[in-house]
């Protein structure tokens, strides 16, 4: 919120002390967040130091008008907008892709808890202290299993629940272990359930089962078209491309650096090691280059220089790392422009993850090898993958290229 609209006379240290402890405990907000020093934030903590002006004026900008007024029982005046106003603007906004989701996040930050529908949930310190105490009447070593599996669930997860992460996440567990990814869905359901207490997250996932497939029945090359054809928004349609004719997973596609991206090769270069993941290269068609070049990248340069003064104020020192992503946005912003695609093409959904064994079941009805498809899918064993990383290939560059080429993906139809 503004701090203009707040008469600093009229607020106590008890209500500064108020605002700086939901600050700290409900929002995580740190010593850098307000621009002092973490002994500085210790001693306003234990109320030894009192709250000056100056820090009150930082602490607010990390409130809502709600908030503030919750906190210290005072309420700022809003001018009352004409309905018919409101609906003019919203239309508007609606109307333009890069404001439309801008719209759905403030009404989702508004209606908080009218919005019975499982969304994204940040972990915080007191969901893990919760987990611990609900372990705390187990044995030793499940207490212990459950604590290492949450521990690098959300590494991972970047400490972010949501119902598409979580799904895309135990199908890549899966693909390599499907043991590790049914204990990890396991521990993810009970902290879910004891610790972050959000029941409509918990039932949007199910916990893998060994013996479960991951594709019954593969995309065809038909409908990966027609839900390409039918993305309007351009990252969302840049995305899908890319997600279906490299054959990446997508956690790693929403984490790719721009940097990554060789439009010269036509390829990407995650160049990942993880215990689950392992990502040398892959490649894409023409097609998706040309849209790269004319479309998403000139729109994403536009959109940055748009938004970037407002994201620098929430982020800080972190918008360097933000804006040289490949893709920048939010990922729920274009899972839900693909999934509206799909529903005007198809009539149903499925998931991103499924474009992965669609590109496998692809290139193999076109005869690549099987150890190629596993390079350029990030699945080669980690000493095969250090060999491939230091660039002593049995495929040389040129030779992934020309057997990915001869497959002639094309997921952008010709109009």
């Amino acid at each position: 919120m503004n701090p203009e609209l707040v008469d600093f006379q009229k607020l106590g240290q008890e209500q500064r002390y108020r605002i700086f402890e939901y600050l700290v405990k409900v929002k995580e907000i740190g010593s850098r967040d307000l621009d002092v020093t973490p002994s500085y934030m210790n001693m306003v903590k234990n109320r030894k130091r009192p709250i000056t002006d100056k820090l009150l004026e930082k602490m607010l900008r990390y409130l809502t008008v709600e908030e503030y007024a919750e906190l210290t029982g005072i309420r700022i005046p809003i001018e009352e907008v004409d309905a018919s106003t409101v609906v003019k603007v919203l239309k508007a906004a609606l109307a333009k892709p890069e404001l439309k989701y801008l719209v759905v996040d403030l009404v989702q930050d508004a209606l908080r808890e009218e919005l019975a529908t499982a969304k994204a949930v940040r972990v915080r310190e007191d969901h893990l202290k919760r987990f611990e105490k609900a372990l705390s009447v187990k044995s030793p070593k499940t207490r212990e299993n459950h604590l290492l599996y949450l521990k690098r669930a959300l590494r991972d997860l970047d400490f972010e629940l949501s119902p598409d992460k979580i799904q895309d996440y135990l199908l890549e567990l899966q693909e390599e272990s499907p043991n590790v990814a049914q204990m990890v869905g396991k521990t993810l359901k009970l902290f879910i359930k004891t610790a972050v207490k959000d029941m409509a997250l918990y039932h949007s996932f199910k916990t893998p089962k060994p013996s479960e497939k991951l594709s019954e029945t593969p995309l065809s090359l038909e409908q990966v078209q027609a839900v390409a054809k039918a993305i309007e928004w351009p990252p969302a349609k840049a995305f899908y491309s890319l997600l279906a004719e490299s054959g990446i997973r997508p956690g790693e596609l929403f984490e790719l650096q721009l940097s990554s991206l060789d439009l010269n090769e036509r390829c990407l270069r995650p160049m990942m090691l993880r215990n689950t993941k392992r990502s040398y290269i892959s490649f894409f068609g023409e097609d998706v280059k040309e849209y790269l070049e004319q479309v998403y990248l000139p729109y994403r340069e536009s959109w940055l220089k748009q938004v970037k003064a407002g994201v620098e104020n929430l982020l800080g020192e972190d918008v360097n790392k933000w804006q040289s992503k490949l893709f920048p946005f939010k990922q729920k912003h274009i899972r839900l422009a693909i999934y509206e695609a799909m529903d005007k093409a198809l009539g149903w959904r499925f998931k991103l993850y499924d474009l992965r064994s669609f590109h496998a079941s692809y290139l193999t009805l076109k005869g690549v090898p099987a150890q190629v498809i596993d390079i350029l899918q990030g699945r080669a064993p980690p000493k095969m993958f250090k060999v491939l990383a230091q660039h002593y290939l049995a495929f040389s560059l040129q030779d992934l290229k020309q057997m990915y080429d001869q497959a002639q993906l094309k997921v952008i139809p010709q109009e």
